[in-house]
């Protein structure tokens, strides 16, 4: 699977204006989802998923398959992500048993390198509308026993935040307003308890938000890759008076370990 994205920066003041343009523009309220994403790294070698005990029996042993061959590869910091409620996860001070609840296991390679065409390095800007659209290869693996499957090949906890992603459907593109929430210092990892919702803080300490339109496509031919961006280029023109979409730089969404010195969690805007 090919995930193809474009991106912006808003203003958070400006979010409730933004969202009443989405509405109208998509004739829709969209959907809000709150998502734990928690992130785990394989250490710096390489080297496949070895131990399948807590997926050998996955309907999806065929994603397990295709990720640890990725792995085999290169050394990666992997997602996995959980729906939670504000109201029933937060401050309730009960602990959240994380393998037992279902949630998504997702790897994301580094983008695939833009075209030939140069951008302007200076403003960042694309001389090319596709230069504007990221593609990367992507990975979810639905499932329960998630932390437990990475403990036991090795995966190490590097952080987590609490990601809101709010979802407006245009055709087959989503167009999301993503914010996230960085969570207290805890003597335990991954944090025991949720705090209150509101108690958190942004993890940008500027007003800024990331607002992406984002879809997903099956990679097994080329043409589906074309006709996504061109679907999305569609989508970019009816918004410009909206925003400005720029070009991401592929360093910011590499995923290797290699390139994850301080093993910090990369940019969420997810995405998705």
């Amino acid at each position: 699977m090919r995930e193809l994205f474009l991106t912006s920066v808003v203003p958070r003041d400006d979010l409730e204006p933004i969202r009443a343009t989405l509405g109208g523009f998509t004739m829709q309220t969209g959907t809000l989802s709150t998502f734990r994403v928690l992130f785990y790294d394989c250490g710096p070698e390489p080297k496949p998923l070895k131990n399948d005990r807590f997926f050998k029996q996955s309907p999806h042993l065929q994603l397990w398959k295709d990720l640890s061959d990725q792995l085999a590869r290169t050394s990666y910091i992997l997602q996995v992500r959980y729906l939670v409620d504000i109201n029933k996860d937060f401050g309730q001070g009960s602990a959240m048993d994380l393998n037992s609840r279902a949630g998504i296991l997702r790897w994301n390679d580094v983008p695939d390198p833009a075209k030939a065409v140069p951008v302007n390095s200076k403003t960042k800007e694309a001389e090319t509308p596709e230069q504007l659209v990221t593609i990367r290869r992507k990975i979810d693996i639905p499932g329960t026993n998630l932390l437990a499957a990475l403990a036991d090949n090795g995966f190490r906890f590097v952080g987590e935040v609490i990601l809101d992603n709010h979802v407006f459907a245009k055709d087959l593109a989503g167009l999301v307003i993503s914010e996230v929430r960085v969570l207290p210092e805890s003597p335990a990892y991954p944090v025991p308890t949720l705090p209150a919702f509101n108690t958190l803080r942004y993890a940008d300490p500027r007003p800024l938000t990331m607002f992406n339109v984002r879809m997903n496509v099956n990679d097994s031919q080329p043409e589906n890759v074309k006709k996504g961006v061109e679907e999305l280029l569609k989508v970019k023109v009816e918004l410009e008076q909206l925003c400005d979409f720029r070009v991401v730089e592929r360093k910011l969404l590499d995923t290797r370990v290699v390139t994850n010195n301080l093993r910090a969690p990369p940019g969420v805007s997810e995405h998705k």
